[in-house]
């Protein structure tokens, strides 16, 4: 493959995350309840506050269940569910603080697993601009 043809499938990939990333800081004002994919329902209170740094993409988000829990913590985007194995975050306790994986598409059907061995709910959300395809590494 051509190097320019990488960099521009590499742009495309990451500004359909950065689409992702900027539908989920709207998403508190919205006021929807949200469905994960074991059917939980939630609501944002705060997004969380955009890392810059290595780590989660979202800290310190708030969600409220659909019977009133507060759920504190960190959001992990990715375009793919399946990212979360391939970046490793799965074997990285600097991700054990995310309550919530938000995808672009469950490719891989199943909750995410932390390197505590504790699990988070995957929430798929549509964000205009995303696009299907390959996860950059």
């Amino acid at each position: 493959m051509k190097q320019g043809a990488q960099n521009k499938g590499t742009e495309r990939a990451e500004s359909s995350e950065e689409a992702l990333a900027r539908a989920w800081t709207v998403a508190a004002t919205l006021n929807n309840l949200l469905t994960t994919q074991e059917g939980e329902r939630l609501r944002v209170v705060s997004p969380g506050v955009r890392n810059g740094g290595p780590g989660p993409d979202f800290l310190r988000a708030v969600l409220r269940s659909e019977r009133g829990r507060l759920v504190r913590g960190d959001v992990e985007l990715h375009r793919a569910s399946s990212a979360w194995k391939l970046h490793g975050h799965g074997r990285d306790p600097g991700y054990d603080r995310v309550v919530l994986h938000v995808v672009g598409r469950d490719d891989e059907g199943l909750p995410t697993q932390l390197s505590s061995g504790a699990r988070v709910p995957v929430l798929v959300y549509s964000a205009p601009g995303l696009e299907q395809g390959r996860e950059p590494h």
